[in-house]
């Protein structure tokens, strides 16, 4: 679960290589060497936002991959860089006004008529 404010978590990730040819290394989606060894236990990495995909490789060979997956903390949003607070949206210039509870998740206005509140997430533009 990735937190406020941020766009990854960290992760303990353990491997061991049976009977290697020579020094294994595990690499992240984008093929960086995140760590070398033929056994590793607790390694930190890092998760970026949604999935990320660790492979186990041993002189030049694959020997396997892991397909890990994170998302936002409760009561917060992917906006397309890190994950922020959550907010509510009606397209109503009046009230009643949306609000987020953090504690379920959800949009409410109170009103059981539209327009609906809707949790989207607001992207910034670069």
């Amino acid at each position: 679960v990735i937190q406020l404010g941020r766009s990854s978590c960290d992760i303990n990730f353990d491997w061991d290589t049976v009977n290697p040819v020579g020094t294994s290394a595990v690499s992240n989606s984008a093929g960086k060497v995140l760590a070398t060894g033929n056994s590793g236990l607790n390694k930190p990495f890092s998760v970026k936002y949604n999935n990320e995909v660790f492979y186990l490789k041993n002189s030049g060979q694959q020997l396997d991959f892991k397909n890990t997956f994170s998302t936002c903390a409760s009561a917060t949003e992917w906006n397309g860089s890190v994950c922020q607070k959550a907010t509510c949206h009606n397209g109503a210039s009046n009230p009643p006004m949306c609000t987020f509870d953090e504690k379920t998740g959800e949009c409410n206005n109170g009103a059981v008529n539209p327009p609906i509140c809707k949790k989207i997430p607001t992207y910034i533009e670069n």
